[in-house]
């Protein structure tokens, strides 16, 4: 994946984040998205958003963590 890859990936968590709805279906569209992602892609963009936007990250692993134990 390629920066501008990472950025628009990142314009559209933050768009399921901020809608006003918090949708389940589609937060899990988001994790199923995330998870689709090549392990090397995965591990890249983690980095990437780590340096990025760490509270985006932080947040997307504890809602990741309550999804998998729902």
């Amino acid at each position: 994946m390629a920066e501008q890859d990472y950025r628009a990936l990142h314009g559209v968590i933050l768009q399921v984040v901020r809608s006003r709805s918090h949708n389940p279906a589609d937060l899990a569209d988001l994790f199923d998205l995330l998870g689709r992602l090549d392990p090397e892609d995965k591990w890249q963009f983690w980095a990437w958003l780590g340096r990025r936007d760490r509270n985006l990250k932080h947040w997307l692993l504890t809602q990741g963590k309550q999804w998998r134990a729902a």
